[in-house]
């Protein structure tokens, strides 16, 4: 009786440890994918400033001066998230904690 209980345990970890280790891996890619791409963020808010900003007053002067604020406090989220991501993937009960890519460099690394 020991050995079924005992075969069936191992194969329920093994099921389990596949899934964590696909869950690592993907922590592993978003964390790499932001870690490339987040000095992209302050150019890109510039040259494309939210449209929030232009209720700002003299908005074609102050847009993107708002804009290259907020990539680089954009960036440097995206950035301490990525780092997060692949220092914590071995732990896969960890969640993805990198923002949305703005560009997926790596393949296999999708939003949700």
């Amino acid at each position: 009786m020991r050995r079924p209980m005992a075969v069936l345990a191992v194969l329920a970890c093994f099921a389990v440890a596949s899934t964590a280790r696909a869950e690592g891996f993907d922590n592993l890619l978003y964390g790499l994918n932001s870690l490339l791409t987040f000095p992209a963020d302050p150019v890109m808010e510039t040259v494309n400033p939210p449209e929030e900003f232009e209720s700002f007053a003299l908005h074609q002067v102050t847009q993107p001066m708002a804009g290259l604020v907020t990539g680089f406090g954009l960036g440097f989220y995206r950035a301490t998230m990525g780092l997060f991501d692949v220092v914590l993937s071995p732990f896969w009960v960890f969640p993805i904690l990198s923002p949305e890519p703005r560009y997926a460099i790596i393949p296999g690394v999708e939003s949700e």
